[in-house]
């Protein structure tokens, strides 16, 4: 297998305690991702400094790998929410997408409780 892709992800300002400041992807989700997006010849057109990030968002262009993980953040924030994701699965979105059998039976757990 080849190299993943390394990327310096920019560091936004947002609020202290924000939600999305405490995504942080594990890092075999994330080394995933970037073989996926390299498999698939995505690897030219994605940033590798937050200064090309920028960059690029600055002249309208997009990057498929702030695209993919933004779709993946915001999906499990907003189907799990970030207590979930962040104080079970470790910050990581795709951590809580591998676990969401476990949050369907904990949603039907609490919407049925034990008959016992």
């Amino acid at each position: 297998m080849d190299e993943a892709i390394l990327i310096d992800i920019p560091t936004m300002d947002l609020p202290e305690g924000s939600d999305l400041k405490r995504i942080k992807w594990c890092e075999g989700h994330w080394t995933e991702l970037m073989f996926a997006l390299k498999d698939r010849g995505l690897d030219d057109q994605i940033a590798a400094t937050a200064d090309e990030l920028n960059a690029k968002f600055a002249s309208g262009e997009l990057d498929p790998c702030w695209e993919a993980c933004n779709m993946l953040n915001m999906g499990a924030l907003e189907i799990f929410g970030p207590d979930r994701v962040v104080a079970e699965n470790a910050g990581c979105p795709v951590c809580a997408f591998a676990n969401i059998v476990q949050h369907a039976a904990d949603l039907m757990h609490k919407k049925y409780g034990s008959t016992h």
